[in-house]
């Protein structure tokens, strides 16, 4: 019986929460328009979408090749993956590696 006097506020307190996150989505407008978006997947337009697929392409592989080349960089290559003289590659066994 005792458990109630717990029970009992934190029901009123959930209760409370849920009617104001309620509240909270009607005047923030959560509930217009709700057909929108399941319509939207039967009438998509495919060439808008391959055009903003191919867009963020190019840009992942520009970031990747930048990121790339920041990692040469400053492991001592150059961008076209010469080293300078005098240094070695990790694991080179040459007469230069050996210095």
């Amino acid at each position: 019986m005792e458990i109630l006097f717990v029970l009992i506020p934190l029901s009123v307190l959930l209760i409370a929460f849920a009617l104001w996150s309620f509240i909270w989505s009607v005047k923030n407008d959560q509930f217009e328009d709700l057909d929108r978006q399941g319509w939207s997947i039967l009438f998509n337009n495919k060439d808008d979408d391959l055009d903003s697929a191919n867009e963020r392409t190019q840009a992942s592989t520009e970031e990747h090749t930048k990121n790339q080349d920041a990692a040469q960089n400053t492991s001592g290559e150059s961008a076209s993956g010469e080293r300078a003289p005098g240094e070695s590659a990790p694991g080179d066994r040459s007469e230069a590696g050996q210095q």
